[in-house]
Parts: structure tokens; sequence; C-alpha cells
């Protein structure tokens, strides 16, 4: 069974090899740690958002006909949500508190009915809670726009967290419409610990 270890790490236990040190078991830990996860969702069918003012509302669980391509690394559960699933693979053993950095981007083409200018903010969410900076949407009139979203963060990879998005009116109940959809996620092992704030 594979150990995942931190690039470093892994650096220092390769070295020239002129006296065979580097064991079978290295080799197989760097290719363990070395594997990149990915998760992949899109819809383009309409799904309409029901906003509240000052109030989020989560947009994954309302998504319908959704198309994913997660990885081995990653799922998707009941929610659409994005979750890292490393602690169920059966070849490799996580060791505590190891994290993997996560890059996760969203691209939503937004539709509003009514006429008149709203604002609206959308942020992502991980295990139900906003994360990063919330994205300000504005609308002078009806009308169709796109939005891209990121958001970037270091990731215990031994929890299985989930990742979707979420939107709040600001001075609004407009609703809005959802036409396309996606969201990407990719991670890689960090280079080493992250240090403790």
């Amino acid at each position: 069974m594979a150990d995942l270890k931190y690039a470093d790490e892994i650096q220092s236990a390769f070295g020239d090899n002129t006296q065979g040190l580097i064991s079978p078991s290295d080799s197989r830990d760097a290719f363990a740690s070395m594997l990149n996860g990915h998760g992949f969702l899109s819809t383009n069918t309409e799904t309409t958002i029901p906003i509240l003012d000052g109030t989020w509302t989560q947009i994954n669980p309302l998504l319908v006909d959704v198309t994913t391509a997660p990885e081995q690394l990653w799922s998707i559960d009941g929610n659409n949500l994005f979750v890292p699933v490393y602690s169920t693979q059966p070849q490799m053993t996580v060791p505590e508190g190891y994290q993997k950095l996560c890059s996760f981007v969203s691209v939503i083409s937004l539709r509003k009915d009514l006429s008149g200018s709203d604002d609206y903010l959308a942020q992502w969410v991980e295990d139900g809670i906003g994360v990063g900076l919330a994205e300000s949407i504005s609308f002078s009139a009806a009308g169709e726009q796109v939005e891209t979203m990121l958001y970037s963060s270091s990731v215990l990879i031994g929890e299985a967290h989930t990742f979707g998005m979420q939107i709040m009116g600001v001075g609004t109940t407009d609703e809005l419409h959802i036409t396309y959809m996606s969201q990407q996620v990719t991670d890689s092992i960090l280079i080493s610990a992250p240090v403790a704030p």
C-alpha cells in the first residue's frame, strides 16, 4: 500500500541511488503522491434560482440533468457537490493532517427576466459555509451574462468535505435562471507541509 508524501519528503528519500537505497516502496510512494485529482460537473438545463434578499441559496442541489466526470479521487454526491475521496482508495494510505492544494472554477450563465437594476453575490461553499471572496453580479436590466468564479485552498486529504456554489440578492428578490453551469476542481500535492499560521 502506497503512502502519500509531500514532494520534499519524496525528494529527500530519492538520492542518486549509487548505493541502491531507493526501494520499490519509495518508487510506489512517489507515484501515488504525484497523482492529481480532478472533478467536472456541467448542466445546460435551465434551472430557476429562488433569490432571497441577504440570505444565501445553495445552487448545486437545484441543478438537474447534470453531467459529471469525476475521477477516482473526487466524486459528486447526491446534491451535485464535489467530495474528495482519497481516504476510500485501498491502494493508498493518507497520513493524518496531510493536505492538497485545490483549485475550483465555476462558469455560470445567468438570466434575469425582470427589468430594473439589481445586484447579487455569488460564492463558493465548503461544507455549507461561504469561502473565499463573494463575487458581485450586477444586472442593469433584464438579460443574460456569464460569470466565472475562482476559489483555491489547501484541503485535508483524508476528510470528505463538500464544495459547491451559493447566491443571494442584495436588496432584491428577483429570481435568476441558470442556462448553463460548469464546475471543475483540480488538485496537487503540496511541495511541503503547510506552515501553521
